[in-house]
């Protein structure tokens, strides 16, 4: 198989009222599936039958269709409808299909990255589709649209900023997520170009530090500013959220203003953190990185008493 070149993007969506209540619905059915398939994992677990993700995906066309396994009572609603039933109907079944090799990675990964295990996802708010089309306004890209193929509206076509163009290559999925109050579309891009081999005329080294964030070999310090009145109108907010009445409309305003300061303020570090890394990037070909692991380091030093004393000393 030819190896490929991948690149994302990550784009502003503006969806109307209605658009946006679709989208919502196919995260609930990704999130639904998920833990659906973690669901059985468990059983397969206990039976000591390793997970397959990719065999529980065959469920799909039948929770879809004859909604067999999701009979159960507290699928049913209080008009007596299936409501998981209806709601994989309303979304568009390739999403689903996305969902099996996605879980899968994460569910083994060893180091370095998340692993889901088998803890039940609940506030997942994303789902990725290859249904879609591109429609690029070429006078003002920014006035572009990503139409998505669904059951409920034929046609539907969200709005999207498209501030940079890939023309070179070709748009293989997108994974559209919700931030806050927010969508947004990363897009996964590909061609068959593989980029160049980098000879490594420069290199540096990086240590990672509470005092200092980033220091390289030069001594050189990096820090992630931070933002101490922004931090303390979220702390405030909080503190107001605390003695807001649970349902009620005072409360939900208060959340709403803290989801705004939150973002903000991860927005912001986001930036700082990217001009930084834009920064050590540019001026390097080469760069290593400290890769212990703490745990083992204690592990290793509880095993041999000889090693604490000589510390102690």
């Amino acid at each position: 198989m030819k190896k490929k070149n991948q690149l994302t993007g990550k784009y502003r969506l503006y969806p109307t009222e209605e658009q946006a209540k679709i989208l919502w619905d196919h995260c609930k059915a990704d999130t639904f599936i998920q833990n659906k398939y973690i669901e059985l994992a468990k059983k397969d677990q206990k039976k000591e039958i390793k997970p397959n993700f990719g065999a529980y995906s065959k469920n799909l066309k039948v929770w879809r269709t004859a909604g067999e396994g999701l009979d159960e009572t507290h699928y049913i609603n209080e008009e007596g409808e299936n409501w998981a039933v209806g709601l994989l109907q309303g979304v568009q079944g390739r999403c689903l299909y996305y969902v099996a090799p996605r879980i899968q990675a994460n569910f083994y990964t060893k180091g370095g990255g998340s692993r889901v295990g088998f803890q039940s996802l609940k506030n997942a708010c994303s789902f990725q589709t290859d249904q879609m089309t591109l429609e690029i306004n070429e006078d003002n890209p920014k006035k572009s649209h990503l139409k998505i193929s669904n059951p409920q509206q034929k046609g539907m076509r969200v709005k999207i900023v498209v501030h940079r163009l890939f023309e070179d290559r070709t748009l293989k999925s997108v994974i559209i997520k919700k931030e806050g109050s927010k969508w947004y579309a990363c897009a996964i891009l590909e061609s068959d170009e593989l980029p160049d081999k980098v000879e490594l005329k420069t290199t540096t080294g990086l240590d990672f530090g509470i005092k200092n964030h980033i220091t390289d070999d030069q001594n050189k310090t990096y820090n992630i500013p931070s933002y101490p009145r922004l931090e303390e109108q979220i702390k405030r907010t909080q503190q107001k959220l605390a003695l807001c009445k649970r349902g009620s409309k005072n409360r939900k305003k208060v959340k709403d203003t803290l989801l705004k300061l939150t973002s903000k303020l991860a927005r912001k570090t986001n930036y700082d953190r990217h001009l930084i890394t834009k920064e050590i990037v540019a001026n390097n070909d080469g760069i290593g990185v400290e890769d212990f692991k703490t745990q083992k380091i204690v592990q290793k030093m509880a095993s041999d008493k000889t090693k604490l004393k000589r510390i102690r000393q």
